[in-house]
């Protein structure tokens, strides 16, 4: 569950800040249930942390280069999400005045039991679950990967650490054991350069605002109580309900670091993608 705390006193006023939430080993109702990370946003900062805690458990006594490389590797592809995204909430005035980065951080913890997963790390050429194939990551109770995953391979993992689902065609078996891929009739498994499809195999694999919007629905709840973002709904003079309004907007195009496009390139990759909460 959400934990929210005030800074301030309770009574609006025109310096109250937006609540703080913090939550941890959650998927923030993630597309993949199989997510699992701790979720802060400190009320009134401009950034919101989603940090993947983190054991290592390394199947073989692999060769301390090999064991070098694997953790730089997984380092360096949390960077690539790290300050992807951000979180636009929109005012009453209709602008984007809140502005709060996604800061993605990764977690080394000696302790299995302060893990959000534990990434098992398989010998090349073996399986990692019984069912997907040799020298297939999968991500499920576990992050499974092998010693030699690329970057850019984790990349992608982490996306389902995230709580993304795989949006890449694939063999029956895997789509029906697997509980992290999209339908078979989406349309998405034809968005062949995103992340989470196929685009993760190049520097030019792209981000997605739809990947961010669970995130950004986590951050709205903070702006209940100002007045300046909660939006009335009237019907017949009267209000009915109240919204929180806003948008993910990306500052990363790709794995590579290009800056996002300032249009929409359709179908499958807006410039925005708009969220809203709302309560009576």
């Amino acid at each position: 569950m959400y934990i929210y705390s005030l800074g301030l006193a309770q009574s609006p006023t025109p310096t109250q800040l937006p609540k703080t939430i913090a939550v941890n080993n959650t998927d923030l109702n993630a597309p993949y249930f199989g997510g699992n990370f701790n979720f802060l946003y400190n009320g009134g900062a401009n950034e919101a942390f989603i940090t993947f805690n983190t054991f290592l458990a390394f199947r073989k006594n692999y060769a301390p280069g090999l064991k070098k490389d694997f953790v730089d590797n997984l380092r360096d592809a949390v960077a690539v999400w790290d300050n992807a995204a951000e979180v636009q909430v929109k005012d009453v005035n209709n602008n984007y005045s809140a502005k709060i980065k996604l800061r993605f951080k990764l977690n080394l913890v000696s302790d299995i039991n302060n893990a959000n997963k534990k990434t098992d790390v398989h010998p090349t050429d073996s399986w990692s679950s019984w069912f997907n194939g040799k020298n297939r990551e999968i991500v499920m109770r576990d992050l499974n990967v092998f010693i030699g995953s690329s970057r850019n391979t984790l990349i992608h993992e982490l996306g389902h650490v995230w709580g993304l689902l795989d949006e890449y065609d694939t063999q029956w078996i895997e789509k029906k054991f697997s509980p992290g891929h999209v339908g078979t009739d989406s349309p998405l498994i034809k968005d062949t350069t995103a992340i989470m499809n196929l685009g993760f195999q190049n520097n030019s694999g792209e981000f997605r605002t739809r990947y961010f919007a669970h995130f950004g629905r986590a951050i709205l709840p903070a702006f209940w109580g100002l007045n300046s973002y909660v939006r009335p709904t009237i019907h017949a003079g009267k209000v009915v309900s109240r919204t929180i309004q806003g948008r993910i907007a990306l500052l990363k195009k790709d794995i590579a670091g290009t800056a996002p496009s300032t249009t929409d390139v359709p179908p499958f990759n807006p410039q925005f993608t708009n969220i809203q909460i709302a309560k009576r």
